[in-house]
């Protein structure tokens, strides 16, 4: 007689154990590895805002305000001759400097590095024409200092400022970009619920298969049946045939 757990019987059911476990596996690996790849991606993006995007932004937008600025102060004194504005002239080129200089820093790429090298460019040969305006000036020659500023210089401003705005353009398209991929960010969030949902099948499979496997099966395949409770109850003695005998 066989038993009813023999070996024939059990093989199936360890295989499509075996396989199920396999599938749930790769399943799991496969959306884990598109979790990782998106958190991975999400936090390049914000590493690269920070450390580059907002910087150069910061950078770019400073350098044009104090250009501005010193354009400013180049009306001033050429209206007045006071030298304070020499003084705010000789403050407003080293911060537009030092900005230029962080831009070129941290631009996270040559489409960025190339942008502000153009702008700085174009505000030294602003600069340059400003110098020769001012020591034109000071030699007494107020009448050719000002038609230089008011022409030649003129031009030169108004390309480096326009080569200012396009590296603008370039940092705020940039920050766009990363802010986008921030947005797109809830498919994390769905690709890991999905994966929480994928375990919570793969587990509740392996329990019903660990289940299936510890019941025994009948020759025919099917689950035996569970053998009947013993009955332990003594029945009481017949005392009255022993009285009789």
């Amino acid at each position: 007689m066989k038993h009813p757990t023999s070996g024939g019987h059990e093989q199936p059911k360890i295989f499509l154990f075996a396989g199920t476990i396999l599938v749930v596996a790769l399943v799991v690996a496969s959306v884990g590895l598109v979790a990782l790849v998106l958190v991975l991606g999400l936090s390049r993006d914000h590493s690269e805002l920070q450390e580059h995007n907002v910087p150069y932004a910061v950078a770019i937008s400073t350098a044009a305000l104090n250009a501005k600025a010193i354009a400013n102060h180049e009306r001033g004194f050429l209206i007045s001759g006071r030298r304070e504005f020499l003084v705010e002239i000789d403050q407003g080129l080293l911060e537009a400097r030092n900005a230029f200089a962080e831009a070129a820093f941290t631009s996270e790429d040559d489409i960025q590095l190339r942008a502000a090298a153009r702008a700085e460019a174009g505000f030294e040969r602003w600069v340059a024409a400003l110098q020769r305006e001012l020591r034109t000036y000071r030699r007494g020659d107020r009448t050719t200092a000002t038609q230089a500023a008011l022409g030649p210089g003129r031009a030169l401003r108004k390309d480096y400022e326009a080569a200012l705005a396009q590296a603008q353009r370039v940092a705020v398209t940039a920050i766009e970009l990363r802010r986008n991929s921030f947005a797109s960010s809830g498919w994390i969030f769905i690709v890991l619920a999905s994966l929480i949902v994928v375990l919570a099948i793969g587990l509740g499979t392996t329990v019903a298969l660990v289940h299936l496997l510890r019941v025994p099966a009948s020759d025919d395949g099917t689950a035996a049946p569970a053998a009947a409770p013993l009955n332990l109850v003594v029945p009481p003695a017949d005392h009255t045939r022993r009285r009789q005998g």
